[in-house]
Order: structure tokens, then sequence, then C-alpha cells
């Protein structure tokens, strides 16, 4: 490996932990940042909020000034999140995340690590101009079925069938996610996109 390529070990960080913290850092960076644009005072939904992924895009989001919610599974993944400086908190085993969501107003962006039949329940919670950005897929064998038409991406296609074709297949009329890195969906009907 060519040294360029390596980073330093941070003083007081073991070997494994700072192996793994590039790829996290990147990660929540080119994605809440560069992907997704998210800015100070806007709000994101992080799914996974206790994982590494989640534990540190909490931290990342606060510092820029942004309101975050979590969702994780159990009270003491929660008070983990908490702890690092989580807003709302939504035990999705036992609360509705879109219910919780809506009843703020939607949030500016989500982070989403589920995909599948998550996409539509995410689509549901985004603001106006909201911003979902799908880094990973863990329920890839959901049929993920919504109405496009609430729906536009952030390149400006010649139409949105030309563009679902290189994110998305068409089966039977229905839009099934496949995954696509960096894909972001944002809600509301551009101009001069036709239906």
């Amino acid at each position: 490996v060519p040294a360029k390529q390596l980073l330093p070990v941070p003083g007081g960080v073991d070997i494994v932990d700072a192996a793994a913290l590039p790829e996290v850092a990147c990660t929540v960076w080119s994605n809440l940042f560069g992907t997704a644009n998210l800015q100070p005072g806007e709000s994101v939904l992080l799914h996974g909020g206790s994982s590494g992924i989640g534990t540190h895009a909490i931290q990342v989001a606060k510092a820029h000034g942004c309101l975050v919610a979590v969702t994780a599974r159990t009270e003491a993944k929660l008070a983990r999140c908490r702890a690092l400086g989580a807003d709302e908190l939504i035990d999705y085993s036992t609360t509705d995340f879109v219910e919780v969501i809506r009843a703020s107003g939607g949030v500016d962006v989500i982070l989403d690590m589920v995909g599948g039949d998550y996409v539509p329940r995410n689509l549901a919670c985004l603001a106006d101009d909201g911003r979902h950005v799908t880094i990973a897929v863990q329920r890839a064998g959901w049929r993920v079925t919504y109405d496009p038409r609430a729906v536009a991406w952030t390149e400006a296609p010649e139409s949105f069938r030309a563009l679902a074709k290189q994110r998305y297949r068409w089966a039977f009329g229905t839009l099934q996610c496949l995954w696509k890195h960096g894909g972001v969906i944002r809600r509301g009907k551009p101009a001069g996109l036709a239906w």
C-alpha cells in the first residue's frame, strides 16, 4: 500500500479502532454533508442510531448545529444515543417512527441503512425539499411500492422512467429498490419534470 494512502494512528487510539474510524467518518461525512447537503439548523433522521455509523453521525450532525432524531430498538441503545446528543429518540419496536417524525413536521435529511419497505415510510417523513440517502439495504427482499410522482431525484433526468432504469428496476408497474450508493431522493415535484 502506498504510504500516501495511509493515515496516522491518533494518540490514545488503539490500532483496531483507528482502522475502523476512516470508514465510519468518510461514510457519514460524504453522505450527510456531500450527498445530502445537510446544513446547520436542519433536521436529520438516523436509522440505526446506536450503530457505528449512527453514533458517529449523531455527534457530527450535532457539532454542525443540526436537530437529530434516531431510531433504535432498546432503551439502553436509545440512552446511548441521548448521551451522544440525539434530540428525538424512537424505539422502532414499539413506536411508529413515521408518526413521530410527521408530528414534528418532517425532517430535512434521512440517512437510511435499512432500505426495502422503509423507503416509502422514509419518504413520508421528509419535509418539503427533504433528502433521502440510502447507504445500505438490510431489507432488500421487501417489495417497495409508492407513487413515483411524489418523488424527484437530485439529477435532472429526461424522464423519471429513464432515471429509474439507472437506479431501480420496474416490475409490473411498481418500483423495486435495488440500491445504488449515493442515490438521493427528494420529496416534491421538480420544475420541468413531466410525468
